[in-house]
Formats: structure tokens, C-alpha cells, sequence
């Protein structure tokens, strides 16, 4: 039986005990083998001998295995535990035919020890624990379910093991009480190994659902054999796990305490995939704990809803886990702990918070309110809570009326006061003073809307700005017919008499006019003076007496009232007038009624100094001087970095200005050049006027500069000195003709680029051709009135436009070609030629070709054809214009006139015209 070869690294001893062994097997006497066993477990002690002895023993234990006693099975027992692999499986084969042959007797520690040997690295250690196992199992399957978790890991070590699988599973069928780890494990598990295995082995397949549907009572009707493996893994995977533990009742039978049992829950939660927590139940005097754990991905889906929840699906939902009894604890502990979102739990339904935010804000977002009597089902405090979060968390402010059963949402509020102020020229607060409490009411009337509504109110009435803007013109229209109607106008705009008389009155200085005798009619000083010196004109003392007396009867005011009012009030207005040290001009016309000359007569009369700046009038001799100078340094300081100041865009007068201006330059702190440009008068700066010169590098007149402007001696001596800054600072450089002030720059012979040349004269050549076009414009927009006579004035502009044209383009004509001439010679003499020596190339073309000549370079040529279009252009106009004046003038006189309609309309057809 047992090979002496194998055993000959060992001691003689040990060969001689298995010879003996073999001796008696062979003879099958069997009486005389234990003699041997005995003699072999003596040489246990030798840690050498053990791999052989356990061997050994294991071969006679599986061939006789009552010849293993109690006290081998005492002494072998600790190899369990051995680092070595073989002595450990030579251990399990000892043990496990020992057990078989007594199962009535079989040692719980020893079973549950080789539970742990299915999770052994060793394939055979494993195989044969499966071995003994399978055989435990069916007499004390509770010895294994002690281990299921063990059982759990091994699942995923044997998925390539079906016949191991099928034994995993087949444990498991005996267990219960699994932990929410245990079923979420075997659940996963489960999963990937019938995707695995689905049609590959039906009885694997059958060992699995049958577990599965004892484990899961979602799946215990169902008849998953029947169904395609995407429906079977997905009824699977939507099993929803939950589990319950009563702590009293574990309490009692493990004797823990709850700290240590806390503990131990923690310790074992699936954090990541489940709740877990504990609630506190007290009924009827008794107080139970139960921990709970339930699956977190399929937990908050059935609550994040929005809509209410009935009370008996929740029950339904959680039936393994809670009653009725228990019901409101749990979903309370589950809101407090932040696993459930908030909401309310009522005798039928749940209504979680995001629900009832989004029936609240649709009732206010539909109504603009929220009233309570809608949710008489929920607990007042409860619904004032969610209000409140709602306005924290929409930022939505929220107002209650008197008997705070109402919320009104403030923003709608201002909705609707906007509307109606869009269509109102005022608005009664009245029905929200009714309705709010006085805080809230209060609180709408600091957030009323100021783009819409004015300051100016009157109890609950508030003025719009569309009611302001109407009074205001009503108050512009009074100024005009002369009076303002207190009652008209309150019914016609339909504003409160006293809020009407309050906005007037921040407008109009009652010292301006007079109030009837009744005060609802103000006349204003101008109107009233105006009547009183047409009355003064008659000389008939008896009629004038009478025309005052109807007159102050008209108007429902005392005759000798009138007269001495607005003197009174003149008198009052003189005297603010000489306590100011400035005041508003227009503002003044108003409250006196006069005319600008008028009033400006009437402040010398007050023997009063001044100083007009724009709208003001200045009286302080300070303020004056300080006025001109600030003004001045206002001038000095643009000029530094403008080029031009426009006369009026410093908020003063031109006249004013252009003094100020004219001081500076007669003190040599200004330099610059007045010039009328698009319809205003500009200063030019001496900044500007560098600039002016600098753009025109190459060729300029000073006339040029200023097109249209007869330059005095002044201001040429003025540009003068500028020219010379600029020479001196080596900015411009080449000749000034001092008779025609015209300036040709040499620097254009320097340049490097054949194209420099080119687009030099080109620009020069656009910027005359764009003077003759907004010239040309100018008497079309005269020739071609339609059914209008030419005005005498209008002819002299033509012939003005026209002079100024004849008498530039010759300047200009002379400077271009002076400036091909040069420009040609230096192209020449760079490749090697002079003019004349270019000329005497005439008879060899081919040669000519290759050689470029400015002066017959076709651009050229084609700039210089359209600057003489123009020229000829004006000629054909200064001859042709007073024909068109006289058909125009026949035409007026006679719309029929078909002769001469045809002949203006050929003249303008021939000058570009039409």
C-alpha cells in the first residue's frame, strides 16, 4: 500500500513501522494495525515526520477509518492550523473520514473549521473541505448557515467551479437571518454569475433561483426559468433590499449591550449602498429598539416624487420591515437624519416638501397667493415652515394677511402694481391696507416699485410716473394758456385734489402767479400782465376801470389783488435774487413770467453784477472770476488733448467761449484756428492743426487745410508758426511757397517703395476728389429742387462753391504734377536713366517695356484722368447752371411746359445731375 521509495529521505524507524503496516494490510490483519498507528502518532513529536505521518494516516483513515480513535483525532486536530499546505490537506482527509464514520457525533468547532478551508488558496484544500461539507450539510445544515458569510466569499473564488457553486448554493437554501450584507452580496453575486453561466448550465442555473427565491420575496411568483436573461437580471436587480433587527430580542440571547452592538452594525453597514439606522419605538409601556438597513438606490427614488404618496403604499413598500404601528417613527427618524426628504406624514398620504413647494408655488405663481384653507389636511406650523423655506431658498418674500390664513407673494403684489401703474396716473393702495397686517403692509410699501411709482402720495394714493409725467405737462400747457385748473385737471388725469396740489407745487413757485379766491385756479404773473397791459393801452379811464373789474371777475380775483400781488411777488423774487450768488436763468423766467430781455432788465434794476455761464447767472465777484478762469483752464487743458474744441460742448455759450478763447490766444497761452464744419463752430487746436499737417505729407496749402475759409493775417501767422515748429522738429521737410502758402515735401524722393509712390498719390488724389464730390452735392441739392424756386442766395452759394473750385484746383492740379515730375526723375535714376535718356527709347519699345516711368504707370495716369473729370465736370456746371435756373423758372410758371421740362431735364442729365 504504501511505496518504501517515498519514504526513504526519512528516519529507519519510520520505514520500519510502514513496513510493518504493509505487511499486515497485505495479509488483511487488520487486528495488528493499530499496534503500528500507535507506534507512528509516538513519532508525531518529530516536526519532520509530520507531512509523512499525516500522509500516512490519512491513507488508513480513508481505507479504515475506525481504526482512527479519539486520541489521534486529539493529537492531529492542531495540524488544521499548519502553514504547510500538504500537512493541512493530510489533516482535513484524517479528520473529515474520522467524523463521516460517526456523523452522529461529528464536533461542531471541527465542521465550522472546515467551512473556513472554502475560501483556502489551495484548489485541493478547498475541493476537499467540499467533500466533507457536502456530507455535514445534510445532517447539520444550521452548523454551516453559522457561516455564511464565508459561504457568500466563496461564491466569487469558485465562479469557474460550477459543481463547487452548485454545493455554495445548495448550503445557503438552509440558511436564514441574513444580514442586509449577506443578501446584497448574494444578490450581486448571483447577478454575474447568470450572465455567466445562463445557458450554459441549467443546473447551476436552477440551484441559484431556487435560492434566490426563497431569499427574495419579490421573486417568489415569478417563474424565472420561463423568462430571457435580460428580464431575469433585471427582476433581480430590482429587488429591494431591506432588513430589520429587534435589539431587545438579540440583546437578550447574546447578552450585548447596545454600545457594543452599535458598534458592530457600523462596523458591517455597506456605506456607500445603504441606510442604516436605529429608531426608539414605545408602545404601550414597552420600549423596543430595531436597527434597520435598507437599500439607498432604490429607497430614494420611491420618495423623490413630486406627488403625494399614498400611506398605505409606503406600508405596502416597507412591509418586511414596518406596520402600521411603527409607521410615523420611522418616517420621522428617516427626515430627521436627512435620508428622506422633508415632507408630512398625514392619516392617508405623505407629502414630501418638494411636492408641496411645487403646489404652493403654482397656486402663488396662478393667483399670486397662497391660502391655508387649500391644505387644511396639514398642520398650520407645517405649512408656515415651508413657506418660510420656500422664501429662503427662491429668495420669494411672502405676505400674510390680518387673520393669517393668506400668503400673498410680494413680487406678484409688484406685478400687479406695476401693471396698473402702466395704465394709471395713480394707484389706491387701500385694498392691501385692508387685507395685510400692518408689518406686512408696511413691508410692500418699502418695496413698492420706484421705476413705476413717484415719492408723491397722499394716504394709501400713490402717484405713477405716467401721472407724473402727465401732470407735468399739464403744468408745461398751464404755463402756455396761463393758468392751471386745479379741479379740471384732478378730474380729467383722475388724481386727488390734495396730492395734485402737492406735486404743483414743488414745480411752481407760487410766487410766480396768483390763486384765485378759491384756490383751485393759478395765474401766472406773464398771463395776468399780459392782460393788464392790454387794458393799459386803453385811454377811456371809465372803460379801463371797466375791462379790470370784468376782468378780475373772470378770473374770481380781487380787483386791487392782482396788481398788487405780482408786484409783492416781483419784489419777493428781487429780494431772494440779491441773496444768491448764483442762480438758474430759466428757472427765474418761470417764477417772474418775463421775457429774457424783460427779466435781464429787471436784474439790472436790482443793480446787480453778473455773469452769464449757459443757464446760470453768476453775481459773486468771485465766483465770477473763478467761473472765467475755471472756464479758461477748462479750454487750455482740452486743448492739450483734443484736437478740436467744439463751441458749446464745455456747457457754455459760444459767444462766451470763443471770447475766452481769443483772451488766451492774445495772452500766447492758446494757439489754433476757428473753423464752421458740419453745420458748428470748432477751434482747431494747435494739436489738431500738427496733426492736420502731418496727414498731408507730401503736398498742402494752407487753404487747403481749412477748405473754405478766408484765412486772415492772423490766423496764417498762427499756422505759420506751427509749420516752422514742425520743420524745426524735422517733422516736415521740403519747400513753402510763401505766396500760394503751399507746402511740397521732398521726403517722398527718400522713400524705398515704387508703391509708397503710388498710394501717396492716390490718397492725395481721393481726399480732392472727396472735396469736389461734398461741393458737387451741395449744388445738386440747390439745381434740383423740385417745383421750388432758387433763391437769389442760393445762386450766389453756387457761384461761391464754384470760385472756391476754380481757384484750388489749379493749386492742387500744379502740386500733382510737380509731384509726378519728381517722383518720375527718381524712378528713372534708380534704374539707371534720365528723363531724356528714357525719352530716346522710343524706337525700341521692347526695351521701353521693361523700364517703369511713373509719369506713364496707368494708375497714375487713370487718377490724374479722374481728378480732370471733376475739373471739367465744374467747368460744364459754372456754364450750364443759370440754364437750368431758367427752365426751372419756366417750369414753376408753367407745370405743362413740355419743351422746356425736357431741356432741363437733358442739362441735368449731362452734368450728373439726375
Amino acid at each position: 500500500m504504501f511505496s518504501l521509495e517515498n519514504f526513504e529521505e526519512y528516519s529507519s524507524s519510520l520505514s520500519s513501522i510502514i513496513k510493518k503496516l504493509n505487511k499486515y494490510i497485505e495479509k488483511e490483519k487488520i487486528s495488528k494495525l493499530p499496534k503500528y498507528i500507535g507506534k507512528l502518532i509516538d513519532l508525531i513529536g518529530d516536526e519532520e515526520l509530520h507531512v509523512p505521518i499525516t500522509y500516512i494516516l490519512s491513507i488508513l483513515a480513508e481505507n479504515y477509518p475506525q481504526l482512527i480513535t479519539e486520541e489521534i483525532f486529539e493529537k492531529v486536530e492542531g495540524f488544521l492550523d499548519s502553514p504547510n499546505d500538504k500537512i493541512k490537506l493530510n489533516t482535513i482527509l484524517v479528520l473529515g473520514f474520522y467524523l463521516l464514520e460517526d456523523l452522529d457525533n461529528v464536533s461542531e468547532r471541527i465542521v465550522k473549521k472546515f467551512v473556513h478551508f472554502v475560501r483556502a488558496e489551495n484548489k485541493d484544500i478547498r475541493n476537499n473541505s467540499y467533500y466533507f461539507i457536502n456530507e455535514f450539510a445534510n445532517l447539520y445544515p444550521h452548523l454551516i448557515c453559522t457561516k455564511k458569510n464565508i459561504i457568500i466569499d466563496a461564491l466569487e473564488i469558485e465562479k469557474e467551479n460550477p459543481t463547487n457553486l452548485k454545493s455554495l448554493y445548495r448550503y445557503l437554501t438552509h440558511c436564514d437571518n441574513f444580514t442586509f450584507k449577506d443578501i446584497y452580496r448574494l444578490r450581486e453575486i448571483s447577478l454575474n454569475l447568470i450572465s455567466e453561466y445562463f445557458n450554459k448550465d441549467k443546473d447551476l442555473l436552477s440551484s441559484i433561483f431556487s435560492l434566490l427565491k426563497t431569499k427574495f420575496g419579490s421573486l417568489r411568483e415569478i417563474e424565472l426559468k420561463e423568462l430571457r436573461k435580460e428580464e431575469v437580471l433585471e427582476r433581480i436587480r430590482n429587488t429591494f433590499l431591506m432588513k430589520k433587527y429587534n435589539y431587545n430580542e438579540i440583546s437578550s440571547n447574546k447578552k450585548i449591550n447596545f454600545q457594543e452592538y452599535l458598534k458592530k452594525f457600523k462596523e458591517n453597514a455597506l456605506k456607500d449602498e445603504e441606510i442604516y439606522f436605529y429608531v426608539n419605538y414605545k408602545e404601550e409601556g414597552k420600549k423596543e429598539t430595531i436597527f434597520y438597513e435598507i437599500e439607498k438606490d432604490k429607497f430614494e427614488p420611491f420618495f423623490d416624487v413630486n406627488e403625494k404618496i399614498a400611506r398605505e403604499e409606503i406600508l405596502n413598500e416597507f412591509s418586511k420591515i414596518i406596520d402600521e404601528s411603527k409607521i410615523e417613527r420611522f418616517m420621522n427618524t428617516l427626515m430627521k437624519i436627512g435620508q428622506l426628504p422633508s415632507g408630512y406624514l398625514s392619516e392617508f398620504y405623505f407629502y414630501p416638501l418638494k411636492f408641496l413647494k411645487s403646489e404652493i408655488m403654482s397656486s402663488y405663481k396662478q393667483k399670486g397667493m397662497v391660502n391655508l384653507k387649500n391644505y387644511n389636511f396639514l398642520p398650520p406650523q407645517f405649512i408656515y415652515d415651508t413657506i418660510n423655506e420656500m422664501s429662503r431658498t427662491t429668495q420669494e418674500e411672502f405676505l400674510m394677511d390680518k387673520n393669517e390664513k393668506v400668503f400673498y407673494s410680494l413680487s406678484q403684489l409688484k406685478d400687479h402694481i406695476r401693471s396698473q401703474a402702466t395704465k394709471n396716473t395713480s394707484i389706491d393702495l387701500k385694498f392691501f391696507r385692508k387685507r395685510l397686517r400692518d408689518k406686512d403692509f408696511n413691508k410692500l410699501l418699502n418695496n413698492l416699485p420706484k421705476d413705476y411709482l413717484t415719492e408723491y402720495h397722499k394716504g394709501t394714493s400713490w402717484l405713477t410716473n405716467i401721472g407724473k409725467q402727465k401732470i407735468k405737462q399739464e403744468i408745461d400747457n398751464s404755463k402756455v394758456i396761463g393758468y392751471f385748473d386745479l379741479n379740471r385737471i384732478s378730474e380729467k388725469l383722475k388724481v386727488g385734489k390734495i396730492l395734485l396740489m402737492d406735486i404743483f407745487q414743488t414745480y411752481i413757485d407760487f410766487r410766480s402767479g396768483v390763486w384765485d379766491n378759491d384756490r383751485e385756479v393759478f395765474y401766472y404773473s406773464r398771463y395776468l400782465t399780459n392782460k393788464i397791459d392790454e387794458i393799459n393801452k386803453i385811454s377811456d379811464e371809465e372803460e379801463k376801470r371797466e375791462r379790470i373789474n370784468s376782468l378780475a371777475k373772470d378770473l374770481n380775483i380781487k380787483r386791487e389783488h392782482i396788481i398788487n400781488k405780482i408786484d409783492e411777488n416781483l419784489q419777493s423774487l428781487g429780494e431772494e435774487i440779491k441773496k444768491k450768488d448764483q442762480i438758474s436763468l430759466s428757472r427765474y423766467l418761470d417764477k417772474t413770467g418775463m421775457e429774457l430781455k424783460n427779466f435781464m432788465d429787471f436784474i439790472d434794476e436790482l443793480d446787480l453784477d453778473y455773469f452769464k455761464k449757459g443757464d446760470q447767472l453768476i453775481f459773486d465777484k468771485k465766483k465770477i472770476e473763478k467761473a472765467k478762469n475755471d472756464i479758461k483752464q477748462l479750454i487750455y487743458q482740452q486743448s492739450k488733448s483734443n484736437d478740436y474744441l467744439s463751441l458749446g460742448n464745455i456747457d457754455i455759450k459760444s459767444d462766451l467761449m470763443k471770447n475766452l478763447i481769443e483772451e488766451l490766444q492774445q495772452q500766447k497761452k492758446l494757439k489754433g484756428i476757428f473753423y464752421e464744419e458740419q453745420g458748428e463752430i470748432r477751434f482747431y487746436t494747435e494739436r489738431g492743426i500738427k496733426q492736420l499737417m502731418l496727414e498731408s505729407t507730401f503736398l498742402f496749402s494752407f487753404h487747403d487745410l481749412f477748405y473754405g475759409k478766408e484765412l486772415n493775417e492772423f490766423e496764417i501767422s498762427v499756422l505759420k508758426d506751427i509749420f516752422n515748429e514742425l520743420r524745426e522738429e524735422k517733422k516736415l521737410k521740403g519747400s513753402f511757397d510763401e505766396e500760394t502758402l503751399t507746402y511740397s515735401s521732398e521726403e517722398i524722393l527718400f522713400a524705398k517703395d515704387y508703391n509708397a509712390y503710388l498710394d501717396e498719390f492716390e490718397r492725395t488724389v481721393n481726399h480732392y476728389i472727396k472735396i469736389f464730390n461734398e461741393e458737387f452735392e451741395k449744388i445738386k441739392k440747390i439745381l434740383t429742387k423740385k417745383d421750388q424756386t432758387i433763391f437769389p442766395q442760393e445762386i450766389k452759394e453756387i457761384q461761391d462753391i464754384i470760385d472756391l473750385i476754380n481757384e484750388r484746383y489749379v493749386k492742387w492740379r500744379s502740386g500733382l504734377n510737380a509731384y509726378i515730375r519728381r517722383v518720375n526723375q527718381k524712378v528713372l535714376k534708380d534704374q539707371g536713366y534720365s528723363e531724356k535718356q528714357y525719352r530716346s527709347l522710343s524706337m525700341e519699345p521692347e526695351k521701353k517695356k521693361e523700364i517703369k516711368s511713373f509719369s506713364e504707370d496707368p494708375q497714375v495716369n487713370d487718377l490724374l484722368e479722374g481728378f480732370n473729370q471733376w475739373i471739367k465736370l465744374f467747368n460744364e456746371i459754372e456754364l450750364k447752371y443759370p440754364n437750368i435756373i431758367f427752365y426751372q423758372k419756366k417750369l414753376i410758371r408753367n407745370p405743362n411746359d413740355v419743351k422746356a421740362e425736357k431741356k432741363l431735364n437733358e442739362l441735368l442729365y449731362s452734368l450728373n445731375l439726375s
